[in-house]
């Protein structure tokens, strides 16, 4: 191995375009929707396998859904890095419909359409480990020894969609790590989407509930003799709203913004019987800044729901969606900006990209809080792809940054496990 700087140069010559294409096209290409990642994680598994991984394994955290891990061993004396992907994507309901007769039509495809990669996961989160496994793939080809041990980590169910999801992907790489099956890490990069490659080293909390408000079903020419389910819930978004409006105005945090809070779904009656509704469900997400707690947040509209019982009789009860790290919901997380990796990161993508000023907090909410607080490994999001393309109908990955972030990643790698 010659000087650092030339094998920096090395790396980046290493890392072409047709390669790294024709991998993401066969990730994109496998569907691995929550619930069904084995095959996707078989294919991870026989590459790392093919690119000489020293170490490799999976390991099932649900039946027929396995997590997997694999590493380039270190020398020795050195920091250790992690890389985390998640395997599972959303599902595709309407992206046929929508693109009908396009080359876009198969959700699976991976067609290349203006320099762009189409399908679903291109971007959430298959970008990221086509990225990460490439990345580690040159510093194989080209005999790089590194000081610290690369670790590469992939789980299920990130994205909650299966029947049974309860976020089993994360809990099962956390008890696998603290267990010391995998081996321990100094820094985690989670290379899920950062909007065009920003590094967000901080991650809203989100409570997620379902709130089922009862009534009394009636014939409609007599509604008086009923209770109108989707009435009293208009009195619930009401006051749901002035709570919204009061967090915003109350709280500000100068990298994570506001808290906001949003109605997702309200459904309701029986549209054929014409009665008075007897039901109504209502979904509100809500998002904290950093010193919100989910359990408080939970309690909140707990508290705003038996207010309007007291005062107008309503009848109603409330669930967690996603019981997250706290079983409330997903705390935030934040690590310190002066971590070494974030400012190795930085300068690399300016190297790459010319992009500056890129440090930032994520406007989402993630998995990094069990990495960074039950772990106790410090994290950043850092990854390919824009943020408004993730989980839409159209969802794709400009080639260009995709190239552009597994350079990064293996420069980054050097610069910090050498």
């Amino acid at each position: 191995m010659g000087k650092v700087e030339d094998v920096k140069q090395e790396i980046v010559e290493c890392l072409d375009n047709e390669n790294i294409v024709q991998f993401h096209q066969e990730s994109v290409r496998i569907q691995s929707i929550s619930g069904n990642e084995k095959e996707y994680a078989e294919f991870l598994y026989n590459k790392m396998e093919e690119f000489s991984f020293n170490d490799k394994e999976f390991y099932e955290v649900r039946p027929q859904r396995p997590n997997i891990w694999g590493r380039i061993k270190g020398i020795g004396n050195g920091r250790n890095l992690l890389l985390v992907n998640h395997t599972d994507t959303v599902p595709v309901e309407g992206w046929q419909a929508r693109w009908e007769g396009k080359i876009q039509e198969n959700p699976f495809s991976g067609e290349i359409v203006n320099g762009e990669l189409w399908g679903r996961g291109s971007v959430d989160n298959k970008a990221g480990m086509t990225s990460s496994i490439m990345a580690m793939k040159a510093l194989k080809k080209i005999g790089v020894k590194l000081r610290g041990d690369v670790i590469f980590s992939a789980h299920i169910d990130e994205e909650g969609c299966a029947d049974d999801s309860a976020a089993w992907g994360i809990k099962g790489l956390t008890e696998a790590y603290k267990s010391g099956k995998i081996p321990k890490a100094d820094f985690c990069v989670w290379s899920d989407c950062s909007d065009n490659l920003h590094i967000y080293y901080s991650q809203l909390a989100m409570v997620a509930l379902e709130i089922n408000i009862s009534g009394k079903a009636a014939y409609p020419g007599t509604p008086w003799l009923g209770t109108s389910a989707i009435t009293k819930a208009q009195r619930v978004l009401n006051n749901l709203e002035e709570y919204s409006e009061e967090m915003w105005n109350k709280k500000f945090n100068i990298i994570q913004g506001h808290p906001r809070n949003v109605v997702y779904s309200m459904c309701g009656g029986e549209p054929n019987t014409f009665s008075v509704p007897e039901k109504c469900s209502i979904r509100y997400m809500m998002w904290g800044i950093k010193g919100d707690e989910p359990r408080t947040m939970f309690h909140d509209v707990e508290s705003i729901l038996r207010k309007i019982a007291i005062k107008e009789g309503l009848e109603a009860e409330i669930k967690v969606l996603y019981p997250g790290d706290t079983g409330y919901g997903y705390s935030s997380a934040e690590i310190s900006e002066d971590e070494p990796m974030i400012k190795i990161l930085a300068d690399n993508l300016k190297k790459v990209t010319e992009k500056e000023n890129m440090v930032t907090g994520a406007p989402y909410v993630g998995e990094s809080s069990w990495i960074i607080k039950d772990m106790k490994v410090p994290t950043v999001y850092f990854g390919p792809g824009k943020l408004e393309l993730c989980h839409t109908l159209e969802e794709r990955i400009k080639i260009e940054e995709l190239v552009q972030h597994a350079k990064i990643l293996a420069l980054s790698i050097v610069d910090y496990c050498i």
